[in-house]
């Protein structure tokens, strides 16, 4: 029975810790926006390589968003054009 709770309280406390970890939908999007206006003030001032960096964090959360992926696409022009 001890080795049973022990189990089952490593398996709760592990869950706990995964779900902990995980950002809300909206921390993710904040993330992106937070990436997209650092990203913008990058490539205005002429720091392609600073903003494709910080887009390419932010990729796997962006999910299709297609502001996002066009200013991904803007940095990574800007930065094959130097």
């Amino acid at each position: 029975m001890p080795r049973f709770a022990l189990a089952a309280l490593c398996a709760t406390l592990c869950a706990l810790v995964t779900l902990a970890t995980e950002p809300t939908p909206v921390e993710k999007q904040l993330a992106i926006q937070t990436a997209m206006a650092d990203a913008r003030k990058h490539l205005d001032t002429r720091q392609p390589a600073e903003a494709v960096a910080i887009l390419e964090k932010e990729v796997a959360s962006a999910d299709g968003n297609s502001a996002f992926l066009n200013l991904l696409r803007e940095a990574y022009h800007a930065e094959l054009s130097e």
